[in-house]
């Protein structure tokens, strides 16, 4: 008897089990912005998807009207029923909904009544719906969510090790290359996955210091900046102390500065030919050096020795080189330092705090020697006009005649209360005098 059972059970399992068709299935995705704020747009996707083809489907989505107001839909009516059919099939299909915020809290977007049907044999498929939630918030509570995280996870220098090793609360890192690397790269990762990074990549060495600057944004808008000096090596430096502070003589004319009134030229110093800078007008040959940081700066170089540093100031299409005063000639003005386009210029001056100054300078474009009139606050430089100097002095005589005056005036005050006292005093005694009698 068991083997008869046995037997009319792999019977059915060999001939019926087989002819069972198993339903197909899907989901019903919804996504959408997690937060979103109060009075913005909030975009919601619907995505209906199988293995097997879609040949017709059918859902409706549900929201919050009292947080949500549907504002837009790629739906077939442009509403909340999507309903449609597929004469090849269709594995995924996805629509778009937009909903203005209404009022602070959580929104949940769902969908409901679905249904969808096999392309093949029109056999309905199982579909698992899911849901998306969204926080409103206002402006200022979403951003006290945001992380000022603005710090570094790594930072390197491809193929190089930085001093010191990277630590993200250290900003500063230097690193020394040879001649020959002209390129080198810049990598780093954030350590916070919303803050944005900037600096980094291929950048190109000059000779001597480079300085480059990877800056860490964090998602609250807080920012960090971390500094590496790369210095290129030089190939046969040249160094050369001046005042105190050592120098590499520039010798790569790309690097100097701008100055039109100048052409290249070269010069031999120490018995080596080094490139210079030269002006045929007024015959001044400059020498171009870099500090330790790689700042240019252009010394005078005259009689085969380096002498002041040149300045060169421009404004209303003069250009001029600053030069140190002459032996006092303006009895009637002081001598005080004043800036002029970050650059200390000596100059004479009504008083310490005067707008207007004299100094003393050289026209690169003409070769003339003279004085020039700068205006501090409005940044202008013109040509020394005696008229002016004139005035300022008739205001000084004026002053004079002024602070004479009150000195006279204050002497015959003190003249008045001097003769005054004694008489008053005799007259008292003459009044007792007389009533005795």
């Amino acid at each position: 008897m068991r083997r008869l059972k046995l037997l009319i059970f792999l019977l059915v399992g060999f001939f019926i089990l087989p002819n069972v068709a198993f339903a197909a299935s899907g989901t019903i995705k919804v996504t959408g912005t997690s937060t979103v704020v109060l009075g913005n747009t909030a975009t919601v996707t619907v995505t209906i998807s199988s293995s097997t083809a879609i040949g017709s489907w059918q859902m409706e989505l549900n929201y919050d009207k009292s947080y949500l107001q549907l504002t837009s839909a790629s739906s077939e009516a442009g509403g909340t029923i999507m309903a449609n059919s597929s004469a090849t099939g269709v594995k995924s299909k996805s629509y778009t909904f937009k909903f203005k915020t209404l009022k602070k809290g959580s929104a949940k977007v769902s969908v409901n009544s679905y249904e969808a049907y096999a392309f093949s044999d029109l056999s309905e498929i199982s579909l698992t719906p899911s849901s998306k939630t969204l926080k409103i918030l206002t402006k200022e509570e979403l951003e006290d969510t945001y992380s000022s995280n603005a710090a570094l996870k790594k930072l390197e220098v491809t193929g190089y090790n930085l001093t010191p090793e990277f630590d993200k609360k250290t900003l500063n890192y230097t690193l020394d290359v040879e001649n020959d690397v002209e390129k080198v790269t810049i990598s780093a990762s954030k350590d916070d996955a919303n803050a944005s990074v900037s600096g980094t990549g291929e950048v190109t060495l000059q000779e001597g210091n480079n300085t480059f600057e990877v800056t860490v944004t964090a998602q609250k808008g807080n920012q960090q900046t971390y500094t590496i000096d790369i210095y290129r090596k030089e190939l046969n430096p040249i160094t050369i102390t001046i005042k105190d502070e050592d120098y590499t003589i520039e010798r790569k004319s790309e690097n100097f500065p701008p100055l039109s009134s100048f052409s290249e030229s070269t010069i031999t110093y120490n018995g080596e030919e080094i490139p210079a800078l030269y002006n045929e007008i007024t015959g001044m040959t400059l020498i171009v050096v870099k500090n330790s940081a790689g700042h240019i700066k252009t010394f005078i170089y005259e009689n085969s020795e380096i002498g002041n540093e040149y300045i060169e100031l421009k404004s209303n299409q003069l250009t001029i080189n600053p030069m140190p005063l002459p032996k006092k000639v303006m009895d009637n003005y002081l001598e005080r330092e004043v800036m002029i386009n970050e650059n200390t210029v000596s100059a004479y001056s009504l008083n310490k705090d005067d707008n207007f100054v004299i100094i003393y300078a050289q026209d690169v474009d003409t070769g003339d020697i003279g004085y020039y009139q700068y205006d501090i606050k409005n940044n202008v430089i013109s040509h020394y006009d005696k008229d002016i100097i004139d005035y300022y002095e008739g205001k000084i005589q004026q002053f004079k005649y002024v602070i004479m005056g009150f000195m006279a005036f204050t002497i015959f005050l003190v003249f008045l209360l001097i003769v005054r006292r004694p008489r008053t005093k005799k007259m008292k005694v003459r009044e007792k005098t007389i009533l005795d009698d």
